[in-house]
């Protein structure tokens, strides 16, 4: 399997997991004022698993070299990757096993307007924005246009400091050059 499939479908299951993991712990109910902060820690998942896959693509070469334009075609496998994982990921997390969470959300929303005013137009306006960012074709667009953003991103920046490029060597005359002015001096 090649090395940018395989580590898009690590970040895309683990970026599932990490969703299950926020479930289980309380962070889409119980302690949903913490869910704002800790979400923030998924991006460990694919920073780490895009400098693992071009330490990866880099190991493959018996000199150690990795061709810029070789991060972001990887990179951008990867992404792809993962977007795709996003959308049965998204649907499951959606309609199986928490299906009360757009409903949960815009009551958040809700309660958090209503301490602020108590003009029904407003409530009633920060309601139907609520529905409409926590819906699940929201969070469909915003996991895989994120997936593929995120994964271009690390795939410039990674790219940069992990690219190791195969030295041009000059052609012959200019080493010939190079000879004749070193016996020169």
């Amino acid at each position: 399997m090649r090395i940018d499939v395989k580590y898009g479908l690590y970040i895309g299951i683990l970026n599932f997991v990490w969703l299950l993991l926020e479930y289980i712990s309380g962070l889409h109910g119980k302690y949903i004022e913490y869910h704002s902060i800790v979400t923030w820690f998924w991006i460990v998942i694919p920073i780490v698993g895009y400098i693992l896959m071009y330490r990866k693509l880099k190991s493959l070469d018996p000199d150690g070299y990795l061709k810029f334009s070789t991060t972001i075609k990887s990179g951008l496998v990867a992404a792809g990757i993962t977007a795709i994982i996003a959308i049965p990921s998204q649907t499951l997390y959606f309609f199986v096993i928490n299906p009360g969470w757009t409903d949960f959300m815009v009551e958040q929303a809700r309660l958090k307007i209503m301490a602020t005013t108590s003009d029904p137009g407003e409530i009633e306006s920060a309601v139907l924005a609520a529905k409409s960012y926590f819906s699940y074709v929201s969070y469909l667009i915003q996991n895989v246009a994120g997936s593929l953003f995120i994964g271009f991103a690390l795939s410039i920046f990674i790219g940069v400091f992990m690219k190791k490029e195969k030295p041009k060597i000059p052609p012959i005359e200019v080493l010939k050059k190079l000879e004749e002015e070193q016996k020169d001096r």
